[in-house]
């Protein structure tokens, strides 16, 4: 069973011509200039607490991870295929309180990357039982990881947006997130404005 079809705290929005992937939505590829301009729109419309691209690889099956493909493989059978992002206001209602704090966020972050290494084990023909749905933050198998490392560089890497040491979101690169900044917070002096790099590894229980 698709693992979407179950309650989730990410919105998977993707775009492919051949597969139908992710979760039901409204948006146009066309109505964006680039991935860029689509999760600075996705920001500001779902006032985005985190934010994650989606990459997949077509190579002998589907594999969908939120960070770039390497190698031969990833230079020729990968690309991105949209955002898997959730609102402020989905992460307080999903952990029971009034306010989307930095501690929640990088829980939050923490999850939608569960959820999709869950639903990258479906699209493998993952068994159900892999899923634990009782727990709202269920397991999910081990990723494998980037497809064949290499030299071949890779794409931006998400930061999170920070405005006096508290955390508002998560971007898919420093450009998106100082462009948020710069659009949604002018009147506010850039000094106090820091980005933090994410890493898999960049969670918190606190």
């Amino acid at each position: 069973m698709n693992p979407r079809e179950f309650p989730t705290l990410g919105h998977m929005v993707c775009f492919h011509n051949r597969y139908n992937l992710g979760d039901e939505h409204q948006h146009r590829s066309d109505d964006y200039t680039g991935w860029e301009h689509m999760a600075m729109c996705f920001q500001k419309q779902y006032n985005a607490a985190v934010i994650l691209p989606l990459y997949m690889l077509d190579h002998s099956g589907i594999t969908i991870q939120t960070h770039p493909f390497y190698g031969e493989l990833g230079r020729w059978d990968s690309g991105q295929v949209g955002y898997i992002v959730v609102s402020r206001a989905d992460v307080a209602e999903w952990y029971g309180t009034k306010y989307c704090t930095k501690n929640l966020i990088t829980k939050a972050t923490q999850l939608l990357q569960q959820e999709v290494e869950t639903y990258n084990n479906y699209l493998q023909g993952g068994d159900e039982d892999d899923y634990d749905w009782e727990d709202d933050e269920y397991e999910t198998p081990i990723s494998p990881g980037p497809v064949s490392p290499g030299p071949v560089s890779p794409g931006p890497i998400p930061v999170f947006l920070n405005i006096n040491n508290t955390r508002v979101g998560l971007f898919s690169s420093t450009e998106v997130a100082n462009q948020y900044a710069d659009e949604t917070y002018s009147n506010m002096p850039r000094k106090i404005f820091s980005v933090d790099l994410f890493y898999v590894t960049d969670y918190s229980d606190g």
